[in-house]
């Protein structure tokens, strides 16, 4: 550094306004001195950005309400909650929308469906635009009783859709004979 100070054609170059970027190099090899070299330039290379880390979706069941009881053909409302454990927010402006999806398979129709469902397969969606990681998720499941006696199963469990389902934490809501419903938050 202290040559290229000492020499005026080098230091007009250090002291030149339109440089704005510069990037040093050094070769040394056997007998010889090293060199030093640098090098001007007048647009700055992009900031490094680090990436953001991969999306992390998990949750845990929390709670629900009192267990819905119903007569034939009578539609109630069963709310189960789910915390988000994962790193990322669930957000219904987003990909990142958590809803209940039918399991135990996945992805099956119930016979406790009603008209309100999202699809034959989706009962509910969250209730707040956003859930940020250690929030709750409400959900609001509307079921139908039907109006043939029998045990009707119907198990629940958290899904972003086009991404991942997430843990399975045995949400259940059970009809049997009688026609009643009678629900289980967790199985």
């Amino acid at each position: 550094m202290n040559l290229w100070l000492n020499s005026p054609p080098h230091l007009a170059q250090l002291n030149d306004g339109r440089f704005v970027a510069g990037g040093f190099g050094v070769a040394c090899w056997g007998a010889f001195p090293c060199v030093w070299v640098v090098t001007f330039g007048s647009i700055v290379d992009a900031t490094f950005v680090a990436a953001p880390p991969p999306p992390s979706f998990h949750a845990t069941f929390s709670a629900d309400a009192a267990f819905p009881v119903a007569s034939p053909g009578q539609v109630v409302q069963w709310v189960v909650s789910f915390t988000n454990t994962g790193t990322t927010g669930w957000s219904t402006s987003s990909a990142s929308q958590a809803r209940l999806g039918t399991s135990h398979p996945l992805d099956r129709g119930s016979a406790l469906a009603s008209a309100t469902w999202l699809s034959s397969n989706r009962p509910a969606q969250q209730t707040t635009s956003y859930v940020g990681p250690g929030q709750d998720a409400w959900f609001v499941v509307q079921l139908t009783a039907p109006s043939t006696p029998g045990t009707y199963r119907l198990y629940l469990r958290p899904v972003i859709d086009g991404v991942q389902w997430l843990e399975d934490a045995g949400a259940l809501s059970t009809s049997s004979s009688g026609n009643a419903i009678g629900s289980r938050g967790v199985a």
